[in-house]
């Protein structure tokens, strides 16, 4: 089963996001037949690739200041201390994240997900990390399970390029409300600040849904169904 998760590193909500998804899946008893997919929203993409700027002077070009940009500050803080994490906004630099949306899509075929986003998250929020800067993207990806090799090799390519940029093509269309967002198993939809309940019920109605679908599949006439159709239809495309 597929959970297509919609996100990008420097979003607040979707670090946060990471680790109740991943609490969830803990909690769901066939985890191992679960599979994260990380799909790219790119929130700056105005930037440039290798441009950095402070997260409070990109707030205050924007006309957040003061009263206003601490309070959402404070916020962001409250929130993210009940989920045991340290958000220091402060010192955050905000990035075109091409580059890094590259490396999670790496880590999904490594099935890392939510241990590179997690690291990710952590160096972006938490330290302070410029990704501006390959040799950062390298070193956190590795912290986060990823090896060094693989790492540089498509940080010196132009490897899952075209993935990021056919995400971000539709990344409007699969996130209409919020990141993140995710869609498991193509059917079901959560968006914004997620309940650790809630994605637990969610899993177990996907599931069942996905196995009843496959148990459908496999018990067809195979005489009017090769087994590349076969195969087409058990893992069907995602919406977007």
């Amino acid at each position: 089963m597929i959970i297509h998760y919609w996100s990008d590193v420097m979003c607040p909500f979707c670090y946060l996001g990471e680790h109740v998804l991943e609490r969830a899946l803990e909690r769901f008893e066939h985890r191992d037949e679960v599979h994260v997919r990380w799909k790219s929203n790119i929130l700056h993409p105005e930037l440039e690739v290798g441009q950095s700027i402070s997260f409070l002077d990109h707030m205050h070009h924007y006309g957040n200041d003061g009263e206003r940009l601490d309070k959402k500050i404070a916020i962001l803080k409250e929130m993210a201390e009940k989920e045991g994490l340290i958000y220091g906004l402060e010192k955050a630099r905000i990035v075109n994240s091409t580059e890094v949306a590259r490396v999670m899509k790496l880590a999904t075929d490594k099935d890392l997900v939510l241990p590179v986003a997690k690291a990710f998250g952590k160096g972006y929020f938490t330290d302070g990390t410029d990704f501006s800067k390959t040799s950062e993207i390298v070193r956190v990806a590795v912290e986060g399970g990823l090896d060094k090799a693989d790492v540089e090799r498509v940080l010196a390519s132009s490897e899952y390029m075209a993935d990021v940029v056919n995400d971000q093509a539709t990344a409007s269309q699969a996130c209409p409300r919020f990141v993140p967002t995710m869609y498991f198993n193509h059917g079901f939809m959560m968006d914004g600040i997620f309940d650790e309940d809630k994605i637990v019920e969610t899993l177990g109605r996907a599931y069942k849904q996905w196995k009843a679908f496959t148990h459908q599949v496999m018990t067809m006439d195979h005489e009017s169904m090769g087994p590349d159709e076969c195969a087409a239809i058990c893992d069907m495309p995602a919406p977007y």
